[in-house]
């Protein structure tokens, strides 16, 4: 990442870097260089060396930005967390992971100070308040030199990232990525999508996830191009985030299902505003043909899916932006081999049921002090991604569900949980659905949360017609046994559906 990083400035020294959206300001390649020099002088001050672990608490901002490429470069590594993080995972990360050094924005260190108690803490933000503290302020911390002298060499094996991903406790695992699993992810994305030193990328994601982390600080160096860093409240309006698009003239965006739904349902207020967008990349949660078209006939921008888990480093299965698009498949393998394979790992025939593993150099390093768990997931250099899929003679690869997602009933019968959802969101009057399994006296059920796109008058009657249309379609063995009607769902930032929210109560 030293020598991408290094090329990059010597190809691209002069071009724009970084719009900062916020500040209508910009800085080129050169200029940034010129900063993590600062940066770099400023974590080798404070004692830390290769392979000791930061971590940054905080919106996507510039000066995060700048400290993840800083500690690319001398072989520190970076624990991004979300600065909506709930304060038991703070407590859990600063037990486990050995951080050295905190950066947090001004609102997180004061919800979570308690737990930076004996760490040297670094506040990104400015505080009114000028009070005695026990930290520094990003620009009072960061020390001038002309040159920097690196002390270590790095290897394409050296950790560099360690990423919060979801576990069955709902206390996160923590994965760690190498510095040859970012560059190849990165350069993976670039190519596929056919990044071009004339883009702006229009980074909005946070630095906690794989996207919003790789494409904002790896895919761009590639080829040169330009990253659009906008305000972090932007995020939670739709037509804000719309209209900062248009002023910064982004031409990419990475996004999910989530945004894209309200870019079509306020088509009429948003208008032209995406205009300058040429490429529509989406992650993290199912694209169904219906957004795919009604996005289409609104924006005339094609929307390009891709798959990947944190622990393949984002991105291992793609779609082709030049081949005609489908929520059929989620596209072929890149930059690995993907299998389907029955439960005693033996590859099955095209068109068959089976579990999804993949072969890779990206595949993580492990999780971090859970070893057991790593061994579970990897075995013999395969991790086995949990979902269902089956392959095509076409070589595409058709996701089908979770394998933890697949219930049994009383009377015998195997249940994927998204064919039921899927046929439920086909529905004209369904806005959106989703449909999780529960139990109840040992049995196996499921229950399905559903939007309307109108007001329903006889609820009764309109949770009827699903109910008979589902039995005469897919079965009784695929009827819910329970459904609710609500206004909206409550999603994370990568745009997922928080389940426990939703089960909350039931």
């Amino acid at each position: 990442l030293r020598a991408l990083w290094q090329t990059s400035v010597e190809r691209y020294k002069n071009d724009i870097l970084i719009f900062n959206e916020s500040e209508q300001s910009s800085l080129t390649y050169g200029e940034y260089n010129e900063i993590t020099k600062n940066i770099m002088a400023g974590l080798e001050h404070s004692g830390l060396k290769k392979g000791d672990r930061i971590a940054i608490f905080s919106p996507l901002n510039f000066e995060a930005v700048l400290t993840v490429w800083a500690c690319m470069q001398i072989g520190i590594v970076v624990i991004p967390v979300s600065y909506q993080i709930p304060e038991n995972i703070v407590k859990h990360l600063i037990s486990i992971s050995d951080v050295k050094m905190v950066f947090a924005s001004n609102h997180t260190y004061q919800s979570a100070k308690r737990f930076f108690s004996g760490i040297n803490t670094i506040i990104f933000d400015d505080i009114e308040s000028q009070s005695e503290h026990a930290y520094q302020y990003f620009s009072d911390w960061i020390i001038p030199v002309d040159e920097f002298t690196f002390k270590h060499d790095l290897d394409h094996q050296d950790e560099a990232i360690v990423l919060l991903t979801s576990g069955s406790t709902g206390i996160p695992k923590l994965v760690s990525l190498s510095q040859g699993n970012l560059f190849r992810s990165g350069k993976i994305i670039a190519e596929n999508f056919q990044w071009e030193k004339s883009d702006r990328y229009f980074a909005f994601a946070g630095l906690e996830t794989m996207s919003g982390l790789r494409n904002t600080c790896i895919s761009p160096l590639i080829y040169g191009t330009s990253i659009i860093i906008s305000n972090s409240e932007l995020k939670q309006n739709t037509f804000s985030l719309a209209e900062a698009v248009l002023s910064s003239k982004a031409t990419i965006i990475s996004t999910n299902p989530v945004l894209l739904r309200q870019f079509v349902t306020h088509h009429n207020r948003i208008g032209n505003y995406l205009a300058s967008l040429r490429l529509v990349m989406c992650t993290g949660s199912e694209l169904t043909d219906e957004l795919r078209k009604e996005f289409f006939k609104k924006y005339k921008l094609k929307i390009v899916n891709y798959y990947g888990l944190t622990e393949t480093t984002g991105v291992c299965i793609s779609q082709n932006p030049e081949e005609q698009l489908t929520s059929e498949n989620i596209g072929s393998p890149i930059g690995c081999i993907a299998q389907t394979v029955d439960e005693n790992g033996n590859i099955i025939q095209d068109g068959q049921k089976g579990e999804l593993r993949i072969y890779s150099e990206n595949l993580m390093q492990g999780y971090l002090c859970e070893p057991g768990l790593t061994k579970e997931l990897i075995i013999d250099k395969w991790l086995y991604t949990g979902d269902i899929a089956c392959s095509t003679n076409e070589g595409k690869i058709q996701l089908l569900g979770r394998k933890r997602e697949i219930i049994k009933t009383a009377s015998g019968d195997l249940v994927f949980l998204k064919e039921v959802v899927d046929f439920i969101k086909k529905i004209a009057e369904i806005y959106d659905a989703v449909v999780y399994s529960y139990k109840e006296n040992d049995n196996e059920k499921m229950i399905a949360f559903i939007i309307s796109k109108n007001f329903i008058k006889d609820e009764k009657s309109f949770i009827n017609k699903i109910k008979n249309d589902i039995i005469e379609n897919l079965g009784i063995s695929h009827l819910p046994s329970i459904f609710k009607l609500k206004k909206g769902f409550p999603h994370n930032d990568a745009g997922k559906v928080i389940k426990e929210k939703l089960m909350n109560g039931l």
